[in-house]
C-alpha cells in the first residue's frame, strides 16, 4: 500500500496529461456547450476508461450515471472507478466507495418464475435510496437497470425511515415497514436485513451499515439510538440519526397480495392461463409471497418510474 501511496505523483502526472490534451478539452467543450450527445472512441483498457470519466465528472462537476452492459462488468468498472476517485482525493487508503453507488439488475428471465436474487434486491434498494436522498456523484448501472420499471423515488422513501433521537416515530408503523420491505424477524439479529422487537427495544440491521442498531423507545418517542456488535451484542458507540433502508424496493404486504389475487383472476381470465395462475394465487390469497411476485406486482404497485427519475436533470448519461 506504502508503494502506491507513493506513486500518487506519478498518478497525478497522467491525470493532467489527459486533462491538457486537445481530445479532453473538445470533450469538455462539447459537454459545456449543451451538446445532447457526445461521441468517444480509442479507449480500450478499463482504467483508462474509468480514469476519463472519473475526470469528466470532476472538471464538469455535474453526477455521472454509467452504463455497462451486464451486471458481470460491474465488479471491474467498480473496482477502477474507486481506485481513481481515491487517487483523485489524494490517498488510495481512503475509501471511494461511498461516492461511487452500484445499481444491479436481475438477469434472469421474468417470465421463468423465479425471484431475482435476494442480494440484487438488496442493493437496488439501497443505491435508489441513495440517489432518492441526492447522495452519490456516480452511479454505475448495467442497460438492463436503467431500463427496467419500478416506483418512484417519494414511495421508495416512504418504504424506509429516517429515526431522530427524541423524536416521535411509533414502533408498530415502523414494524409494519420493515416487515413490507423486506426485513424478517430474528433474534438475536445477526445479519442485514433482520430486526427483533422486545417491549420498547427494537433492534435492526439495515442495508449499508457495518453493524445493527438498537432503538429504545419511550412510548412513540425515540428515546435512544445506538450501534452495537452483533456478536457480543455491546454497544459501539451512540447515534443522533439512523436511516432505515428498505431490503428491497417494494414496500408489499399481506392485503397487497390479497388484492393482487382478485386483480390477477380478472386480469388473466383465459384458460391458458390457469395452471399458472393458480400456482400463484394459492398464496396470495393467503397474504403470502410467491415465486417471481416482483416481475407481477405492477398489478398492484405503480411502477412508472426508472432510473432515470432517480438522477439529477444535470447528471450525464454515460
Amino acid at each position: 500500500m506504502s508503494s502506491t501511496i507513493q506513486s500518487i505523483p506519478t498518478f497525478q502526472g497522467i491525470m493532467r496529461h489527459v486533462t491538457e490534451s486537445a481530445e479532453f478539452a473538445r470533450l469538455l467543450a462539447e459537454v459545456h456547450g449543451g451538446a445532447r450527445i457526445v461521441s468517444v472512441s480509442g479507449l480500450t483498457a478499463g482504467a483508462a476508461r474509468a480514469l476519463a470519466v472519473m475526470l469528466l465528472r470532476r472538471e464538469t462537476g455535474r453526477p455521472v450515471a454509467l452504463a455497462v452492459q451486464s451486471n458481470r462488468d460491474l465488479e471491474a468498472w467498480y473496482r477502477d472507478l474507486c481506485f481513481w476517485n481515491d487517487v483523485l482525493r489524494g490517498s488510495v487508503e481512503r475509501e471511494g466507495a461511498d461516492e461511487v453507488l452500484t445499481l444491479p439488475a436481475s438477469e434472469s428471465d421474468p417470465f421463468a418464475g423465479a425471484s431475482p436474487h435476494a442480494e440484487t434486491l438488496e442493493q437496488r434498494a439501497l443505491a435508489l435510496w441513495q440517489l432518492a436522498w441526492g447522495q452519490g456523484n456516480l452511479v454505475l448501472l448495467t442497460a438492463r437497470a436503467l431500463a427496467r420499471r419500478t416506483v418512484g423515488p417519494q414511495q421508495l422513501l416512504q418504504a424506509g425511515a429516517t429515526l431522530k433521537r427524541d423524536e416521535d416515530y411509533a414502533p408498530e408503523k415502523l414494524v409494519g415497514q420493515l416487515l413490507a420491505s423486506g426485513y424478517v424477524r430474528e433474534d438475536p439479529v445477526g445479519a442485514v436485513g433482520e430486526f427483533s422487537l422486545r417491549g420498547g427495544i427494537l433492534d435492526v440491521w439495515s442495508p449499508g451499515r457495518a453493524s445493527p442498531v438498537r432503538v429504545e423507545f419511550f412510548g412513540d418517542t425515540v428515546d435512544s439510538l445506538r450501534e452495537f456488535d452483533a456478536e457480543t451484542q455491546l454497544s459501539i458507540g451512540q447515534l443522533k440519526e439512523v436511516e432505515i433502508v428498505p431490503m428491497r424496493e417494494y414496500a408489499v404486504g399481506a392485503d397487497d397480495f390479497k388484492l393482487w389475487a382478485e386483480l390477477a383472476r380478472e386480469r388473466f381470465s383465459d384458460e391458458r392461463y390457469a395452471r399458472a395462475l393458480k400456482d400463484r394465487t394459492v398464496f396470495a390469497d393467503e397474504g403470502e409471497m410467491f415465486a417471481g411476485w416482483e416481475w407481477l406486482v405492477s398489478l398492484v404497485k405503480n411502477t412508472d418510474a426508472s432510473a432515470l427519475d432517480y438522477l439529477p436533470r444535470e447528471a450525464l448519461l454515460i
